[in-house]
């Protein structure tokens, strides 16, 4: 059983007859409560994935500040900040 967040989920029925196997996907609709659930799932990953990333910014300017690194460290930290 595989769902994706688009409003129709892919569902596989195998049948067998006389060992071999027949795949027939269908399209169901996907229950509004359970995409409610989904993209509330995708928005709680995505604001921890924000706050985790300003976590590690505020780490990065500490280490630039606190710490004595050398020109080569420093840009490599300037350059992490940079990038995120």
């Amino acid at each position: 059983f595989k769902r994706s967040i688009s409003s129709e989920t892919n569902i596989t029925h195998s049948l067998n007859t006389n060992d071999n196997t027949i795949s027939n996907p269908e399209k169901t609709p996907m229950n509004d409560a359970d995409y409610q659930h989904l993209m509330q799932i995708y928005n709680e990953k995505q604001r921890q994935q924000v706050l985790e990333i300003a976590r590690l910014r505020a780490v990065l300017r500490e280490i630039i500040q606190a710490e004595r690194l050398s020109s080569t460290s420093k840009t490599l930290v300037r350059d992490c900040l940079a990038s995120t």
